[in-house]
């Protein structure tokens, strides 16, 4: 009983892992850890989010949006947009000369426990995705990889052991039903 349990959970966290991998490097999902305590209340320094690709278009305002700041350590950042700027660009086309307007938006931006607005706006170029998801103290776990390795051992040495006692039981039941040899 306790080995099926023991089956069902590696399987639970390979497949969680299989998930995770693919919904980011393929779909573009994106999963960060909250650092500081800017966004408090709704999002704590721990929290681990899953933010969804999404164009910068389709976000609204008091929506939680992740993008990225920083000109020497570019870092991510989740907070709440504030404003929504409709900017419309003049582009030309370099072979036919025709000139149209394009629309596109900037955001402004603010974490909840701050007082100001965000300094610097949020164009398409640096924005990264729509919150999806929050898992509570759950980004703690992607701050250093002592975790994993602690849990990979464990399941490791759980395993190793269920197949030790495994193998135990199975030689008795095999020794007793063979017959015994007469000499």
């Amino acid at each position: 009983m306790l080995r099926r349990l023991l089956d069902i959970l590696a399987g639970l966290i390979l497949g969680l892992a299989i998930v995770m991998l693919i919904a980011t490097q393929v779909f573009g999902y994106r999963v960060a850890s909250i650092a500081t305590n800017s966004m408090q209340p709704t999002l704590a320094p721990g929290d681990l989010i899953l933010t969804r690709p999404a164009s910068i278009d389709a976000v609204g305002h008091d929506d939680i949006v992740l993008f990225e700041t920083g000109i020497t350590k570019p870092i991510l950042v989740a907070h709440r947009v504030a404003n929504i700027i409709t900017v419309n660009l003049n582009v030309t086309d370099s072979k036919t000369g025709v000139t149209r307007t394009q629309q596109t938006h900037v955001l402004r931006t603010k974490g909840d426990a701050n007082p100001q607005v965000d300094a610097d706006p949020v164009d398409a170029s640096h924005y990264r995705g729509l919150l999806w998801m929050t898992v509570p103290g759950a980004g703690t776990l992607l701050a250093s990889p002592l975790p994993f390795l602690l849990i990979a051992v464990g399941l490791g040495l759980l395993w190793f052991a269920f197949e030790i006692v495994d193998r135990g039981r199975r030689g008795r039941a095999k020794a007793a039903d063979e017959p015994e040899a007469s000499g």
